[in-house]
C-alpha cells in the first residue's frame, strides 16, 4: 500500500482511524500493562473487554505498520502464538518495506519470550540492536533499551556478568536509569 498516492482526504481518513484504533489500544494497555504481565506471569488471565477484542487496524495502512498493529493487539488479548506471527511476517517482507517497524517488531517478540524463555528474548533483544545498526528506523530508543531488557533477563537466570556488562552497556548509551541497574546487579552478583 502506498498511502503517499492517496488523495489528501482519504490520507487524512485513515490517518484518523489510525489514531483512533491507537487511542483505544492505549486506553487498555496503558494502565494495565504491567498488572497484565504479573497475571500471565502467575497463569492468570481476565477476559479483555469485548471493545478490545473489536479493534483492527484500518484497511489501506503500509503492510509493516499493518502487521506491527495486528502484532500489537494480539499480544495485548494474550494471543502470543498470533502476535509473534505478525511481527515475524513484518520481519520476513524485504528490507524496503519494513524500515519503520523491524526494531519495534524485534523488541516486541522478545517481550513476548521474557517470561516464558530467556534465551529467546535474550535473542530478540540483541536483534533490535542489530536492526538498529543496519540502519533501520530506531524513533523509540528500543537499541537502547534492549540491553536493559536483555540484562534483566541475563541477571534472572544468574548469568552476572552478562548482566553486569550490557547494563554498563546500557549506562554507555545514554540511559540516565542504567546507573541504578548497575550497582543492583553488582550486588546480586556479590551477594550470590
Amino acid at each position: 500500500v502506498n498511502v503517499m498516492s492517496l488523495a489528501k482526504d482519504a490520507k487524512d481518513e485513515l490517518l484518523r482511524k489510525y489514531e483512533a484504533m491507537r487511542d483505544a489500544y492505549r486506553r487498555y494497555a496503558g494502565p494495565t500493562t504491567e498488572w497484565a504481565r504479573e497475571q500471565r506471569a502467575k497463569g492468570k488471565a481476565d477476559a479483555p473487554p469485548e471493545w478490545l477484542t473489536q479493534l483492527a487496524p484500518p484497511p489501506g495502512l503500509p503492510h509493516e505498520i499493518n502487521d506491527y498493529l495486528r502484532g500489537a493487539l494480539a499480544h495485548l488479548l494474550q494471543r502470543n502464538a498470533e502476535a509473534r506471527a505478525a511481527w515475524e511476517a513484518l520481519l520476513a517482507r524485504p528490507k524496503d518495506q519494513r524500515q519503520k517497524r523491524s526494531t519495534w517488531a524485534a523488541f516486541m517478540l522478545a517481550r513476548s519470550y521474557d517470561v516464558e524463555d530467556a534465551a529467546r528474548a535474550a535473542t530478540w533483544y540483541a536483534r533490535v540492536r542489530e536492526l538498529a545498526k543496519e540502519g533501520f528506523a530506531d524513533a523509540l530508543g528500543l537499541a537502547s533499551a534492549s540491553l536493559g531488557a536483555e540484562a534483566r533477563v541475563k541477571l534472572r537466570r544468574g548469568e552476572w556478568a552478562a548482566a553486569i556488562e550490557l547494563y554498563v552497556q546500557h549506562h554507555k548509551s545514554g540511559d540516565p536509569s542504567a546507573s541504578a541497574s548497575v550497582r543492583f546487579a553488582v550486588r546480586r552478583a556479590f551477594a550470590a
